[in-house]
């Protein structure tokens, strides 16, 4: 059915009976059915969301997979991509992130979630998380507190500070709340470090303001 694409519609409310099969094989078939398919019915999305809390794992990674087949838009997409960011199983997170990371700049509210995974002491995440930021390229005005303290708190962690440093000049004007932890860091910093803490200082400042109201 999934080779057919939209032209199975009128299959998914059998499938949507079928995802409750217990044999995982066939339940993990249904779902790879249902995203194949691209169905943007409400009652597809509802279920499959239903299957982000299904204890096999293989299950979960079909279900994020699928959602993000079936749903177009970004504000719903989203919040379901970063519920899967917080699973215990690392293949979750991963390809949640994938998602998160195919949608670009539209996956903005993300950001905040990634960057707490950049932080972590797990390598894997820090790199699925930064994947995914590469392809956002962009952050909110809500994620400055965040990206402040990874400044204060990278240490040698070049990584951390690249990144903090790269999405201050793309979070606007409330970037220029960092300036003061910039301007120390980069008396703190020599060579090559200094020279981009110095550009990024630069690039804020000329961040045009937001119109008076």
């Amino acid at each position: 059915l999934g080779m057919l694409g939209g032209d199975a519609k009128e299959a998914v409310p059998a499938l949507l009976e079928m995802l409750t099969v217990e044999d995982v094989d066939r339940r993990l078939a249904v779902i790879e059915s249902l995203g194949s398919i691209g169905s943007s019915e409400h009652q597809a999305a509802k279920q499959l969301r239903g299957q982000l809390s299904n204890e096999q794992e293989s299950v979960r990674v079909a279900a994020v997979v699928a959602l993000s087949q079936v749903i177009d838009e970004a504000e719903q997409l989203v919040p379901i991509l970063i519920e899967g960011l917080r699973d215990s199983e690392w293949s979750v997170r991963r390809k949640s992130a994938d998602s998160l990371g195919a949608l670009g700049e539209k996956a903005i509210n993300a950001v905040p979630e990634l960057l707490l995974l950049l932080q972590s002491d797990d390598d894997d995440d820090e790199d699925l998380a930064s994947d995914a930021l590469r392809e956002i390229d962009i952050a909110p005005p809500a994620a400055v507190p965040v990206l402040i303290q990874m400044l204060e708190n990278a240490g040698d962690n070049r990584r951390l500070r690249f990144f903090a440093l790269h999405l201050l000049k793309k979070s606007g004007p409330t970037a220029k709340s960092a300036l003061p932890v910039l301007e120390k860091l980069a008396e703190q910093l020599d060579g090559r470090s200094r020279e981009y803490v110095r550009r990024t200082i630069k690039e804020i400042r000329e961040i045009p303001d937001p119109p008076s109201a």
